[in-house]
């Protein structure tokens, strides 16, 4: 699925939310189970750069939602780039899009369906 076509659904279904950049998310299933971590390098505040996962499940079967098959995968796949795109975090290799955060917090998975939730991790001072 092309960026372009990936930004235009999560737009659809965002609110006018701000949500905190920082350098990394929580990531949590639909029902706010944590099943793990992004964290972006330089921080989520730059415009781009680069990003690593890490599975970090809260109760087992989380690795099998959804969000946690997605985190898996991105996870054994290395580190892959971002990009800021109309208040959005767009996760990406290549021209592949792979997963983004929406303005309002949700992760949506590649096709655009809602997969999960992100939480800004405060950041040290």
């Amino acid at each position: 699925m092309k960026v372009a076509t990936f930004t235009m659904l999560l737009a659809m279904g965002t609110t006018a939310q701000a949500m905190d950049y920082t350098n990394g998310y929580a990531l949590e299933t639909k029902d706010g189970t944590n099943v793990g971590f992004v964290l972006g390098s330089p921080s989520f505040k730059a415009e781009t750069g680069d990003c690593v996962f890490m599975l970090l499940p809260q109760k087992p079967e989380a690795v099998n939602t959804a969000l946690g098959v997605a985190i898996s995968e991105l996870k054994v796949a290395g580190e892959h780039t971002w990009k800021k795109s109309g208040g959005a975090i767009l996760i990406h290799r290549g021209n592949q899009a792979l997963l983004a955060i929406s303005a309002s917090g949700e992760v949506a998975d590649s096709s655009g369906v809602i997969v999960g939730k992100a939480i800004a991790m405060p950041e040290r001072k």
